[in-house]
């Protein structure tokens, strides 16, 4: 009886604020050469400072940065978290390879 009333609760507190979230995911990869504006892999950022910056500037969110080298200083900001070890194609932050 426990559980079902948990679970219904949960259903319904989840029903009221389904836009709760940790904020965008912001995409970096190097190698992109075509329209950069962090929403995809295909338009990934070149640099992780634009992708903080975007997120940032978004309230916050998750900046997922795909393999190669970067050669830069980068500022983390507040709400912003930084992830690696992506190849350039997930759509999960599970599937990263760490």
């Amino acid at each position: 009886m426990k559980k079902a009333i948990f679970a219904v609760t949960l259903a319904i507190f989840i029903g009221l604020f389904p836009t709760l979230s940790l904020g965008a995911v912001w995409y970096v990869d190097i190698d992109n050469a075509g329209t950069q504006d962090g929403t995809g892999w295909l338009t990934a950022f070149t640099t992780i400072q634009a992708g903080v910056e975007a997120a940032f500037v978004d309230g916050g969110g998750e900046v997922w940065v795909g393999e190669g080298s970067y050669p830069e200083a980068i500022i983390i900001s507040s709400n912003v978290m930084l992830y690696g070890g992506f190849s350039g194609n997930e759509t999960e932050l599970s599937e990263r390879n760490i």
